[in-house]
């Protein structure tokens, strides 16, 4: 036990000397630590969303887009409904929240020959809860999203 005491040690001296911020070293040790976020969207139908479908973060659907993470795992469910499951990189589950609409952007309204998820990011992140691992939420379709935006909804 004395061992991996000393090594553990030892790792947080070198992690904390290395950082070029010395602001805040511990951060830098906690972010070794933590793992991708993994979420589960429900959709009532996936639009030929498949296993690698990419997920990007946007401020807007048909803006610039950041990717993000990947499509794990897509099935029906109860009642019809499709459940996808998506891994987010673990550098971007921050800006992730309860609120970030999911929305499926099928090849109907894209560039891209395959289907796609953007959330939507929003600029004010004030009172904003963020979304933890393992969480369900309720995705739209991009036609939702603008009649949602359209009707002046948050």
């Amino acid at each position: 036990m004395k061992n991996y005491s000393n090594v553990i040690l030892f790792v947080i001296i070198v992690l904390g000397f290395n950082n070029l911020c010395l602001a805040n070293p511990l951060s830098n040790i906690m972010s070794l630590f933590q793992r991708d976020l993994v979420i589960d969207v429900s959709y009532q139908n996936h639009k030929n969303l498949i296993q690698g479908s990419e997920v990007y973060l946007a401020e807007d659907p048909k803006g610039q887009k950041v990717l993000i993470g990947k499509v794990k795992k897509v099935s029906l469910v109860e009642s019809q409904m499709s459940k996808v499951e998506i891994i987010i990189e673990k550098k971007y589950k921050e800006k992730i929240y309860e609120t970030t609409p999911f929305v499926l952007m099928s090849n109907v309204f894209s560039k891209n020959s395959s289907a796609y998820i953007v959330a939507i990011s929003s600029l004010d992140t004030s009172d904003k809860i963020p979304l933890k691992s393992g969480s369900l939420v309720k995705g739209i379709t991009f036609f939702e999203y603008k009649i949602d935006r359209a009707g002046g909804k948050s």
